[in-house]
């Protein structure tokens, strides 16, 4: 699969409580949130239930990765899992604030409370 936002995937079954690390560089965006959405999608077909999605480098991001976000969290809700993004920066939260993403998403600064919040979600 290409992307144009670089994927690493980082996974600790037994340290972290089967939580799944997506890191997303550069852009998610038109070009590339369908491959993005199959990718994760893929990962809750095989039992994911706990996704924590790092935007640290993530540098542009359009109605369509959003869209992205909001269905991937709304996909592993209803299989009764949780997400959360960790590390995001002010100017991605220019564009998430304005649309309350906090009500799809739980948003964290740091990967320690971001895997803090998914251990504790009882999942």
């Amino acid at each position: 699969m290409k992307l144009n936002a670089e994927i690493n995937i980082q996974a600790s079954a037994t340290k972290d409580k089967g939580i799944i690390r997506v890191e997303l560089k550069g852009s998610l965006d038109n070009n590339n949130s369908f491959e993005f959405e199959f990718f994760v999608y893929t990962l809750i077909s095989g039992g994911l239930k706990k996704l924590l999605i790092d935007i640290d480098d993530l540098q542009y991001l359009d109605s369509t990765g959003i869209g992205s976000l909001i269905a991937i969290a709304k996909k592993i809700r209803k299989e009764n899992g949780e997400t959360a993004i960790t590390r995001y920066t002010a100017q991605i939260m220019t564009i998430l604030r304005p649309i309350n993403m906090e009500k799809f998403i739980q948003f964290f600064p740091t990967i320690e409370e971001g895997i803090s919040y998914l251990k504790s979600a009882g999942i």
